[in-house]
């Protein structure tokens, strides 16, 4: 797996959500944080499989949602705190993670097989996975048929966390810092330890739509 799909694995904050170079660098001094809010984030377990989540009440709020869904394992809590351009965007990618990582597994081969048909996507094998560095428009032509797109989120990303539980894929997120807040968009900072207690980071963005905040992802730039 690449560093960054291991930031993505170890809670789907770090890799996934999407930032720039430069992120924010206001908080200084300051440890990785996740403020309160007065909408607080669900307990792990509490929301339920494929729960609707409706973001968060700022950045802070919708990273802190996002941790409680990745800990309860609640991948359709997951889903519904990205944009949704980020969720389209995490379909190709998410299929192509799979492929890769059941490749040389018997057993994990034919669980990734049963995703696909389940869905439709019988042809979709590990090694017709679509190439993520293509437009989206034409990666997303290959999930229009698809009837339930946040369930095949759901099951993408509980086979890729599972596979990489088996792995021994242990980076731990710590929190989010360096948060700036220009309009509608924020970026911010993740911060996560690895196995070995290095400390890593990622850039992280944030949109704000109807009033919530969501993460938002570009899988194609790898952030």
């Amino acid at each position: 797996m690449t560093p960054r799909f291991r930031l993505f694995g170890a809670a789907l904050l770090c890799a996934a959500l999407c930032g720039c170079p430069d992120g924010g660098s206001n908080a200084a001094g300051e440890g990785p944080k996740g403020p309160a809010s007065t909408d607080a984030a669900p307990e792990a377990g509490s929301a339920g499989p494929l729960s609707t989540g409706v973001g968060g009440t700022s950045p802070e709020d919708c990273f802190l949602r996002m941790k409680a869904a990745n800990d309860a394992k609640d991948w359709g809590a997951y889903h519904d705190l990205l944009t949704k351009a980020s969720q389209d965007a995490m379909l190709p990618t998410l299929s192509f993670l799979g492929g890769a990582m059941s490749q040389g597994d018997e057993a994990a081969g034919k669980a990734y097989a049963a995703i696909l048909t389940t869905h439709g996507l019988e042809n979709l094998s590990g090694e017709q996975a679509p190439d993520v560095s293509r437009g989206g428009g034409e990666m997303n032509d290959l999930f229009k048929d698809v009837k339930d797109r946040k369930q095949l989120f759901a099951d993408l990303m509980g086979f890729a966390m599972a596979r990489r539980d088996q792995m021994g894929d242990t980076d731990t997120v710590q929190g989010i810092e360096g948060i700036t807040v220009d309009g509608d968009e924020a970026r911010a900072q993740i911060v996560a330890v690895d196995a070995k207690g290095k400390e890593l980071r990622d850039p992280a963005r944030f949109r704000k739509v109807d009033g919530r905040w969501f993460a938002e992802i570009d899988m194609q730039s790898g952030r």
